[in-house]
């Protein structure tokens, strides 16, 4: 194993330590989540006078609160969300 081999080691190793504060920060999120009143949630990200979120809801939501989310990232909540895969989120799905 040569110094290259080490310093790839030493980079995966990083990238391991890296990954792992990522999900500890993410399992806090998701605490956090749970804890949140599903009907409020659901307020907060749809629209007014419609019962249901659309993916320009959440990319929406997410801009107002100071992210940008790419287009597959926005896809891939709202699959996530559509529990029942009618193409649109409701309370129930929510």
């Amino acid at each position: 194993m040569g110094a290259g081999a080490e310093t790839q080691l030493a980079k995966l190793m990083m990238t391991e330590i890296h990954g792992l504060r990522f999900l500890e920060r993410d399992q806090g999120y998701m605490v956090a989540w749970r804890n949140i009143n599903s009907s409020v949630a659901f307020s907060y990200v749809k629209v007014d006078g419609r019962n249901e979120i659309a993916t320009e809801d959440i990319a929406r939501f997410l801009r107002d609160n100071e992210y940008e989310p790419k287009e597959e990232d926005v896809k891939g909540i709202f699959m996530r969300l559509d529990h029942n895969k009618d193409g649109k989120i409701s309370y129930q799905d929510f």
